[in-house]
């Protein structure tokens, strides 16, 4: 689903508005969650599982990492986390330009025409969300930031919509007290429309 698609913005955001104005406060997070599953399974349905793994994974290693003292282990939580969320975007981003060119090495040497591999389709917005994830990971280590302290915090944190297809990379920290509580204002609502 794209911002400017009529379904976005006579559908998809009013009903979204709506809800999250007339929901108790309480609810403004899980309904913020679910409306942002919806908006990317829309366009991606598929990479949704690898995406929710792959954070789940994440928050597995952060606590790991959280949770001990041995700077030696610390690191390696960080590099795995890392290194798997390398692994991912690599995948999506080349692994249908490695197959056709090793079709291509193979049908030189064959001499004949081999028909292709296979084609991965690039998810919406997979190296924003890979490079969050990082920064994540890396700031904990670091300790420039706490672990979150919910699943469903890190999740709204990975999969917000309305920074989804075009960032901009926000930090976790930076953002984690807002995930935690947020006002609810007429001027804040006012600047958003504007």
């Amino acid at each position: 689903m794209v911002f400017t698609s009529p379904l976005f913005l006579f559908g998809f955001l009013p009903v979204f508005l709506a809800l999250y104005a007339l929901l108790p406060a309480r609810l403004s997070n899980p309904i913020t969650l679910l409306a942002s599953f919806l908006f990317y399974a829309w366009g991606e349905p598929v990479f949704v599982f690898f995406a929710l793994g792959s954070a789940l994974l994440d928050l597995a290693l952060v606590h790991l990492m959280a949770s001990t003292a041995d700077a030696h282990r610390r690191r390696w939580l960080m590099g795995l986390g890392v290194a798997a969320n390398l692994a991912l975007l690599a995948y999506f981003k080349y692994a249908t330009f490695a197959a056709n060119v090793g079709r291509s090495l193979a049908a030189g040497l064959l001499g004949a025409s081999l028909p292709p591999l296979f084609a991965i389709a690039l998810p919406i917005g997979v190296s924003f969300i890979v490079f969050e994830k990082i920064t994540y990971i890396v700031d904990v280590y670091r300790g420039v930031g706490a672990p979150a302290r919910r699943v469903r915090d890190y999740l709204l944190y990975v999969f917000l919509f309305p920074k989804l297809l075009a960032g901009p990379i926000v930090k976790y920290h930076d953002i984690a007290r807002q995930l935690g509580t947020r006002r609810r204002r007429l001027d804040d609502w006012t600047e958003g429309f504007t």
